[in-house]
C-alpha cells in the first residue's frame, strides 16, 4: 500500500499545531509496518524554512520538501492554490513509479491538491481538520479570503471519505459548519510522547528566581502555554478565573505564547 500525505508544515517549518502534529504522526506510521504489513508513505510539504529536499523520517516513510513561491498577502487564497499545483505536479512524478492507494491532506492549505489527486487516481481521500476559518474568527467570516477558505474547507470535507479531528469540540464544529455527518468523522485526540527526553531541566537557582519574578507572594501559578488566538481558548480560562480564585484565592495566571499575526510566508512588499 502506498500513502500520499500532504501538509503545509513540517519541521523545520512549524507555524502552529499542525506542524507539530504531523511531525509526531509521520515517524509513527513507519512503526505500523510490523502490525499492518509493508506500506510506503510519501509526505509532501513546503520548504519555506529549508531542510533537505528529500529525507527519510522512518521505515518506509520519505519526506519531500517542495520549493514554492512566497505567498501574496494581497491574495493569500489564490497564491496558496497556485502553490498546490506544485504539489500536484510533484505527486504525478512520484506516481509514475508506483501509484498511490490513499491521499491524506491536513487542513485547507493542501486541500486543492488532495481533491485533484483523488479524482486523477480514483483513490480515497482523508482529511484532518485542525481548525476552521470560522473557528479562527469566532464564528464569523470577516473577509473575502475567509469566505474562500471556508468554502474550500466545506468542499474538502464533502470530498473526503473520512474527516479526522482531534476533539469532540472540533467534531461538533465540522458538523455544524459543513454538515458533515458524525458517522463520517473520526475523533483522534492529540497524544503526548511520555518517553521523549526532557527538553530542559530548570536548575533550582533559576527556579527560585523565576518564582520570585512571577509569584513574589508565593502564589500558586496556573500556567497557560499556547498562541494568543481565539481557537486556543485562553479567553475561556480568563473567564473562569473568578471561579478559580474563589476556590484557590492565592492563584496567579501566567500566560506564555506568541500572537500569530501571519501564519504563512508572504511575499515582500
Amino acid at each position: 500500500m502506498r500513502i500520499l500525505l500532504l501538509t503545509w508544515e513540517y519541521p523545520p517549518y512549524v507555524v502552529g499545531g499542525m506542524g507539530k502534529h504531523v511531525a509526531g504522526l509521520i515517524p509513527a506510521l513507519g512503526e505500523l509496518r510490523a502490525e499492518f504489513g509493508e506500506f510506503q508513505v510519501d509526505v509532501l510539504t513546503t520548504r519555506y524554512a529549508g531542510g533537505p529536499a528529500i529525507e527519510t523520517v522512518g521505515e518506509g516513510v520519505t519526506l519531500h520538501r517542495i520549493e514554492t513561491h512566497p505567498l501574496d498577502p494581497l491574495d493569500l487564497y489564490h497564491s496558496v492554490v497556485e502553490c498546490n499545483q506544485e504539489f500536484v505536479k510533484y505527486a504525478h512524478d512520484l506516481a509514475t513509479r508506483r501509484p498511490f492507494d490513499l491521499v491524506h491532506v491536513h487542513d485547507w492549505l493542501t486541500g486543492v491538491a488532495g481533491v485533484s489527486l483523488k479524482f486523477t487516481y480514483k483513490v480515497p481521500l482523508i482529511t484532518t481538520i485542525h481548525a476552521t476559518e470560522r473557528g479562527r474568527h469566532q464564528g464569523h467570516l470577516p473577509s473575502n479570503t475567509s469566505l474562500q477558505i471556508d468554502a474550500l474547507e466545506r468542499h474538502i470535507c464533502n470530498e473526503a471519505w473520512r474527516v479526522i479531528v482531534c476533539s469532540r469540540f472540533m467534531a461538533d464544529e465540522v458538523k455544524g459548519y459543513f454538515g458533515v455527518p458524525f458517522d463520517k468523522i473520526s475523533v483522534i485526540p492529540n497524544g503526548v510522547d511520555c518517553e521523549a527526553p526532557a527538553i530542559c531541566v530548570c536548575p533550582p537557582a533559576t527556579r527560585s528566581q523565576l518564582r520570585a519574578t512571577y509569584a513574589p507572594n508565593d502564589e500558586r501559578l496556573l500556567f497557560f502555554v499556547g498562541r494568543s488566538v481565539h481557537e486556543k481558548g485562553l479567553h475561556v480560562l480568563i473567564q473562569a478565573m473568578p471561579a478559580i480564585l474563589r476556590d484557590a484565592p492565592n492563584t496567579r495566571l501566567l500566560v506564555a505564547g506568541k500572537n500569530s499575526r501571519h501564519h504563512y510566508p508572504l511575499a515582500s512588499a
